[in-house]
């Protein structure tokens, strides 16, 4: 009888402590919120501009010890001991080892200072993503074409810093999940071209340029720049429609265009419409073209192109 009742005792227990538990899990105090990311209410102006500093603080890449100087993204110096563009000095190849191994083209594994310019890079690269995709994420920021404009420079940046000075490196955007990515998966030359994919859309009307083919250059350097783009001058075309058969004139409309474009295609023909006995017709051209532009000087042309028209629907 006393191990029925005990059994009994135990069963209600688990019974009541079951209910207390599905009670319990329906309390706030276990909807934790997600750590180390923003939610939507949270991304302000104020936030934004802490996540953008924190970007472009990654180019003094205070993250580790004090060889930071030699290793930061915003200066390289010391790589350039490879090339003798800079002198390791000291008083004997046992001081600087790191930089001595560096100067012989003897590098180990281990180096501190290439350690620290790959990992201060990368963490750089990850907080332009988190400031990228906090900013994706914002829908009360006015100004976020400028900031993501920013943001992609800065990436072109720590990229281009890692790219000249290591042979393969791992590539990723703010899309992508960094772990797993291989250094070996894209080529120098794709690397190359996503960096300036980065400058053109951060830099809109700027040309991007290098040394023609991603090369180290004479003096153990990369080149690329950027220079801005001048406006191409525009010229104001008048397109004149006539019926095919005749000189009977329809209509015109205008079109500006670049100086340096000689010809039209038809579907760069600006749409026109006539009226006619109350009705609204379409002036249709009756070829393809292409439609040559005669140049009539003082940024003015025209063209001539043979129509019919139809019923506007």
């Amino acid at each position: 009888m006393k191990i029925t009742k005990s059994i009994r005792y135990m069963a209600v227990s688990a019974a009541i402590l079951g209910s207390s538990m599905t009670f319990v899990s329906c309390n706030d105090f276990l909807d934790l919120k997600p750590q180390g990311s923003f939610t939507e209410a949270q991304l302000d102006d104020s936030s934004i501009n802490g996540l953008m500093a924190a970007a472009y603080a990654g180019l003094e890449s205070h993250f580790f010890g004090n060889n930071e100087s030699f290793a930061g993204p915003i200066t390289s110096w010391v790589f350039d001991v490879r090339s003798d563009d800079a002198l390791k000095g000291g008083g004997d190849v046992s001081m600087e080892q790191n930089i001595h191994q560096l100067e012989i083209s003897n590098i180990t594994s281990d180096n501190a200072t290439a350690l620290f310019k790959w990992r201060n890079d990368y963490y750089a690269i990850s907080r332009v993503h988190k400031a990228m995709n906090a900013i994706e994420l914002a829908d009360n920021i006015e100004n976020k074409a400028a900031l993501l404009g920013e943001l992609k420079l800065l990436r072109a940046y720590y990229y281009f810093d890692l790219i000249r000075i290591f042979k393969q490196i791992p590539y990723f955007t703010e899309a992508e999940d960094p772990n797993g990515k291989r250094a070996d998966e894209y080529s120098r030359e794709q690397i190359f071209d996503f960096i300036k994919t980065d400058l053109k859309e951060a830099l809109p009307g700027y040309e991007i340029i290098d040394n023609g083919k991603n090369q180290i250059s004479e003096n153990n350097r990369v080149v690329m720049a950027v220079k801005p783009v001048a406006p191409e001058e525009m010229r104001n075309v008048t397109v004149t429609y006539r019926f095919s058969g005749s000189n009977g004139f329809i209509t015109d409309a205008t079109v500006d265009v670049p100086m340096s474009k000689k010809f039209l295609t038809k579907a760069e023909l600006p749409a026109a419409t006539v009226v006619s006995g109350g009705y609204l017709f379409d002036v249709v051209p009756t070829t393809n073209g292409p439609f040559g532009i005669n140049d009539l000087g003082d940024g003015k042309g025209e063209v001539a192109v043979t129509a019919t028209i139809k019923m506007h629907k």
